[in-house]
């Protein structure tokens, strides 16, 4: 009976559509049968707990897409909590059945592990345990994502229902933007930082989300609404990417198009789907790039820009609901047409290869220009400004960058082997750098591993990548369409963040763990869930129980940080002791001293102050501004001799700081430099960065 039911339905329609058209032509012809999401939940009710995960990763975007430790560690103790209720309800996906799912999970918890261990020589051991926790998360998340047995259907619903949730959020927080009295502060030099506070990791969430949409937008028999929804979705993320002006995000959205056209069996339908919300974001993207031109004349109009921008952008996502309409009514309407599609599809095939080949082939028979056109790009990178206001971000590629990758390749050379610390840049860059900016990190996630986890920690993340891919390979021969969109949003994340930090934003890097997990466990069926052994489920309950000790304590500790500096103007004696027990749950980190401290020299108790700042001082002997803190204390006692030995030390661990020279020059001359007035200084200085593009 089953099989005449199944022979039936294959005549009925040569798309063997299965659920509603989630499918593709090869990937429902290998499923076999005609289920349904409930039937597979059925088949696998594990799949409930990532299903959870990916709630939470919706809802941490609005607070910074989870940059804080007190948001990411939260989210990393529930990832654990899932895991151990995986692991007690049984798992089932590709590490019950496959070696090399397992090693890649193996290699992930090593470098978690080399990760903490680098704790112990870090310089600033506080921020390599933010490190270490955020690690800790990203490896939850693919752990638990590849311990569940996913099917296209089941895949489809978790990444279509983030990427919907991810554009929706910023969409929304955009039009509260617009319509507020100061929308310059979602704004860096007319770049839109939603949700993320920084634009490039911005741009990095919305266009990962919009592959997504694209891939199930293109799918076959999507049900009209759903089709509706997705092109939407890829119009208005992309819509809100432009806006962010981030030109990592065109090089990795051009290697995430070509591998799309590269390696889908459907190229025509993913084609299709492109130059539709293409066409649609063409229409709105005069307004949305006079946006950042506009920042630069004056507040109206900037305003008037930003009204301008959200009006088109409307437009451009209503045209795209219709696009997507006009798409679901052709493929009732139409034939079908397998011969036509093989052709289209070749024909896709061929002309990203004249496309990819044609700079290659215009190199060769203009060598000359060529050669001067890497010459002039080479120049910009490496001595040019970041371009501002009516300048073309696109038509250069200065920054600091050249100079972040310096001090970076200078750390690898000095700590082959174990690396810097993770997380541990800025002092180094503070101490050798030739630039004016302050970074926390080296703005290249290739670039960071071997710099702050050496030799080992490189070894670990290869082990990892080799494994993932043969295991992603294998998903793919299975589910080609629906690997992709998994796999090309990684490969957007990959190419962008060699060239700048998004590992350190983890609202953007934990979905793609999560779906690189979800890469390795694809299959066309879903598998019963198979219960582990005792021992198994006690190792993986204790294994998550020691995670959470320093994750937990961290979250514990931030909470506390937050608590103190929100209520501190009140009861400024309580904030201290807020944070002195976040000091105490987090016995590396400086930072609470130095925030107890800051509290203590406003209100006027200049013997805590100096308490916390020695305090600060033990655990993070590398940081300048805790010695010109000390330096101003020691010159406010008339302590000369002490007030000059920490300036210099101050200098030494930032050259080019000129308020440590203002500092030197009153210590030498016998006068109390006032810590008022540094304040001014810093956030004078603070608030020209945001305007200048320059953040955290």
């Amino acid at each position: 009976m089953r099989g005449g039911k199944d022979a039936t339905a294959s005549t009925r329609t040569p798309l063997a559509v299965v659920d509603g058209g989630v499918l593709s032509d090869r990937d429902s012809a290998r499923t076999g049968d005609g289920g349904s999401i409930l039937g597979d939940l059925r088949q696998s009710p594990t799949t409930i707990f990532p299903l959870i995960a990916v709630v939470m990763l919706v809802a941490w975007l609005p607070a910074s897409a989870a940059y804080s430790p007190a948001v990411y560690c939260a989210g990393a103790l529930a990832v654990l909590i899932l895991i151990v209720a995986t692991a007690a309800q049984g798992v089932s996906g590709a590490p019950c059945a496959a070696l090399v799912p397992r090693i890649a999970i193996g290699a992930a918890l090593g470098f978690v592990l080399w990760n903490y261990a680098s704790i112990l020589w870090a310089k600033d051991a506080g921020i390599a345990v933010d490190g270490a926790n955020r690690t800790a998360l990203y490896t939850g998340l693919f752990a638990l994502f590849a311990l569940t047995s996913w099917t296209p259907r089941l895949l489809y619903l978790a990444t279509g229902a983030y990427a919907t949730g991810a554009v929706s959020i910023t969409a929304i927080e955009f039009i509260r933007t617009v319509h507020s009295q100061h929308p310059e502060s979602d704004f860096i030099s007319g770049r839109l930082t939603l949700p993320s506070g920084y634009e490039n990791a911005s741009a990095a969430l919305l266009l990962s989300a919009v592959f997504v949409s694209v891939v199930i937008a293109s799918r076959p028999a999507l049900p009209p609404l759903l089709r509706i929804l997705m092109f939407a979705v890829a119009t208005a993320g992309t819509d809100l990417a432009v806006l962010a002006q981030s030109r990592g995000s065109v090089l990795g959205a051009s290697v995430g198009v070509t591998l799309l056209l590269l390696l889908a069996p459907s190229r025509h339908r993913i084609l299709g789907v492109l130059l539709a919300t293409g066409a649609c974001v063409f229409v709105a993207a005069p307004a949305l790039v006079h946006v950042y031109a506009a920042s630069d004349h004056g507040f109206r109009s900037f305003t008037d820009a930003l009204d301008a921008s959200l009006r088109m952008s409307a437009y451009s996502v209503a045209a795209a609901a219709i696009a997507g309409l006009a798409w679901s009514l052709a493929v009732r309407v139409l034939p079908p047409a397998p011969r036509l599609r093989r052709y289209g599809d070749r024909a896709v095939l061929g002309l990203v290869v004249v496309a990819l080949a044609s700079p290659l082939i215009a190199a060769a028979v203009r060598p000359h220009s060529a050669r001067a056109r890497v010459a002039t790009a080479w120049h910009s990178f490496a001595h040019g400004d970041s371009p501002t206001g009516d300048g073309n971000r696109l038509s250069s590629l200065g920054s600091s960058r050249y100079d972040f990758y310096r001090v970076t390749l200078h750390e690898i050379a000095a700590h082959p082997v174990a690396g810097v610390g993770t997380d541990n840049f800025a002092i180094d860059y503070l101490r050798n750098r030739r630039t004016d900016e302050e970074p926390l990190y080296p703005h290249s996630d290739v670039l960071r591993i071997p710099a702050q986890t050496g030799l080992v920690g490189g070894a670990l993340a290869l082990v990892f990548l080799a494994s993932f891919l043969v295991a992603a390979y294998r998903s793919w021969r299975s589910v080609p369409t629906a690997t992709l969109a998994l796999l090309v949003p990684l490969a957007y994340w990959l190419c962008q963040g060699s060239f700048d930090w998004l590992w350190e934003v983890a609202g953007v890097t934990a979905p793609l763990a999560a779906w690189a997990g979800a890469a390795v466990s694809l299959r066309a069926r879903t598998s019963a869930p198979r219960r582990l052994s005792v021992p198994g489920r006690i190792a993986i309950a204790l294994a998550s129980l020691a995670f959470a000790v320093p994750i937990g304590a961290d979250w514990i500790s931030g909470h506390d940080v937050n608590t103190a500096l929100s209520g501190w103007h009140t009861d400024p004696a309580g904030a201290i002791r807020e944070l002195d027990r976040a000091a105490s749950l987090e016995p590396f980190s400086d930072k609470p001293s130095l925030f107890a401290a800051a509290i203590a020299g406003r209100v006027g108790a200049p013997g805590t102050m100096a308490v916390e700042l020695r305090r600060a001082e033990n655990r993070n002997p590398d940081n300048w501004y805790t010695h010109l803190l000390l330096a101003v204390v020691a010159a406010d006692n008339h302590s000369w001799k002490r007030a000059s030995a920490q300036a210099a030390t101050a200098a030494r661990l930032n050259p080019l700081e000129p308020t440590i020279t203002e500092v030197e020059r009153a210590v030498r001359r016998r006068r109390a430099p006032r810590l008022q007035a540094f304040d001014a200084v810093f956030l004078g200085r603070a608030v020209k960065r945001v305007r200048s593009g320059v953040t955290r």
